[in-house]
């Protein structure tokens, strides 16, 4: 007997049509242009995770700056399944050069632009409309995507200089790369986290702010998560959580979590409770951020940057939204188990 498929209801309905959607009027978005070219430049068959480590292990490093081999054996011991395989085909791909540029581009686009973004305090998204309806994301992007070029072709054809003053456009050039960091940001994201595509395509309306993902939560709890020296860990428990602390967790703070070290999400008014992938993720980054000391050397660096007055993240403030769901933002309240 065949059985037939349960068709898709609620947020998956929406979201799959909004997808199919997007996909019909524009196939070639920016995020998948940055998604695909990364992917074209990996091996065209898969390996095997033993030949990526040997080849990260053979590239020879530039300088005592260059944690190119650390990142890629770091990454390719923490993902597993699909973002795993990804991985491996795009060590295997490339030469020293462009193992360097991968691992820069992971350690930038990923690492650094969470750590950046999660400690901030989380605020609503920009694109929230006054009467409770979100725009068309996916006709903004096409739209912005258009005038995007168009901008950007003219920047280059008058070398980034007003044609009458002949002054350098700094505020435009800076805009232009930070729309070209949150294109490659989100590519990175998708390439080695598949499935958070499937969760939150932020090309599609209403991707971001939804309670699954997010999270209440105390707000130096929040500045830790946000550093990764706190994290969830699936119990195997439908919605159970063990707290996972990491060097400099202060320990001070030890006696604000339970005893148990244990948490139970629950939902008081039969809302989604926190999607356990993007936990999944935040404790996948946060152990290889710890693992290759990387962790440090980003904090150590947000923390020159702040002391001089620069904003670590420029003009990117508005994709803030990857850091502000994997470190809980809304909705929810993370109970003890013996609060149900």
């Amino acid at each position: 007997m065949i059985k037939r498929k349960q068709p898709l209801r609620g947020a998956a309905k929406t979201a799959h049509e909004a997808k199919i959607a997007r996909l019909a009027g524009d196939g070639h978005d920016p995020i998948t242009t940055e998604l695909d070219a990364l992917a074209a430049a990996g091996a065209a068959t898969y390996g095997t995770l033993d030949e990526a480590i040997a080849r990260a292990k053979a590239y020879h490093q530039q300088n005592e700056q260059d944690h190119t081999t650390a990142i890629l054996l770091g990454c390719l011991d923490g993902f597993t399944g699909e973002c795993q395989e990804n991985l491996i085909r795009d060590v295997l791909g490339r030469d020293d050069e462009g193992l360097q540029i991968l691992a820069q581009g992971i350690n930038e686009y990923i690492f650094f632009r969470l750590k950046a973004t999660g400690a901030r305090t989380p605020t609503a998204s920009e694109f929230s409309s006054s009467c409770g309806n979100e725009p068309d994301l996916g006709r903004n992007i096409k739209i912005g995507t258009d005038q995007g070029k168009l901008k950007a072709t003219c920047l280059s054809r008058d070398n980034t200089r007003c044609l009458i003053t002949g002054m350098y456009d700094a505020d435009e050039a800076q805009q232009l790369s930070a729309e070209d960091d949150r294109r490659k940001s989100w590519a990175f994201l998708y390439r080695y986290f598949p499935r958070l595509e499937e969760i939150v395509d932020v090309r599609c309306a209403g991707a971001i702010n939804t309670p699954r993902n997010a999270m209440t939560m105390a707000s130096f709890l929040h500045t830790e998560f946000g550093k990764s020296l706190l994290a969830l860990q699936a119990t195997g428990v439908e919605n159970q959580y063990r707290l996972k602390t990491f060097p400099r967790f202060p320990r001070g703070l030890n006696t604000f979590l339970p005893a148990s070290r244990m948490v139970q999400f629950y939902s008081h008014n039969w809302i989604d409770v926190p999607d356990p992938l993007l936990l999944e993720i935040h404790l996948t980054i946060s152990n290889i951020l710890h693992a290759t000391g990387m962790g440090r050397i980003i904090d150590l660096t947000l923390e020159e940057m702040e002391a001089s007055g620069v904003d670590p993240l420029g003009c990117w403030e508005l994709e803030s939204r990857i850091g502000q769901w994997l470190c809980g933002c809304a909705e929810f309240l993370a109970q003890g188990c013996n609060n149900p």
